[in-house]
């Protein structure tokens, strides 16, 4: 597992939409993304990658339904210009992968957006194809790869130094509900977001700390803190916070 684990590289360039670049249309984020590994230990260890190399994933028209192609991933050889593909079964014809597809989840590590699950399959390949495509988890399973939902990913995230969406307010409140009392509303990066454990529905209880500058800049000093909680994600699956994944 281990091994698998250091022979897990990035198989497509970075996405246009990284750290501190946003974009709220769901159809870029999808409801989670594909990473490497069995449990949180591997994302909080910042190694949640793509694809192994030389691997082809057959992709279905729908759960269960005929495999309408492969999403291939080159050889080591090919490393870093080699870029994951999509071979079409009756042409054998190949599309590159459309890097809307993918999204910016760690230092030069990028994952494979999903927009549905259902019956064992992800819906993926959305901008890439634009039509219908599926991707069966447990081929995914066979690599130690599995999906997980933007939400629980944050959580599992949770060291990192999250921040607002830098154009929407955001209300942290007393209790897990949009009729909670206000405690005070956060927007931008200056105000750091740290995650508590408790959980409920799309809320998490955090302490936000709000800094002069930002800690990545040097001697930030603290203006105030508050607890209490918030709504990690909109009703469309969209994160509400995020983080630089280049680090400081």
């Amino acid at each position: 597992m281990k091994n698998l684990l250091l022979a897990l590289l990035v198989l497509f360039c970075k996405t246009p939409l990284s750290a501190g670049e946003w974009d709220t249309d769901p159809n870029l984020w999808g409801i989670g993304v594909v990473t490497a590994g069995d449990s949180a230990n591997v994302l909080s260890e910042n190694t949640p990658l793509m694809l192994p190399f030389s691997v082809d994933f057959p992709i279905y028209a729908s759960p269960n339904g005929p495999v309408i192609g492969t999403l291939q991933t080159p050889g080591e050889k090919n490393y870093p210009s080699g870029r994951s593909f999509f071979r079409h079964a009756d042409s054998n014809a190949r599309t590159l992968f459309d890097l809307r597809d993918g999204r910016e989840i760690a230092y030069d590590a990028a994952g494979l957006i999903y927009y549905e699950e259902k019956d064992g399959f992800l819906r993926v390949l959305h901008h890439t194809l634009q039509k219908p495509a599926w991707i069966k988890i447990s081929n995914l399973h066979e690599y130690h790869l599995k999906p997980v939902l933007w939400m629980d990913f944050i959580l599992q995230y949770g060291p990192s130094l999250f921040h607002p969406h830098d154009s929407i307010g955001l209300n942290l409140r007393k209790s897990p509900s949009t009729s909670g009392e206000k405690i005070t509303s956060i927007k931008g990066d200056l105000y750091m977001v740290k995650f508590t454990g408790k959980r409920e529905g799309l809320w998490a209880e955090v302490e936000v700390t709000l800094y002069d500058i930002h800690p990545c800049e040097g001697d930030a000093q603290e203006q105030n803190k508050w607890s209490g909680w918030i709504k990690l994600m909109d009703d469309k699956g969209f994160p509400n916070i995020w983080f630089y994944t280049g680090g400081c």
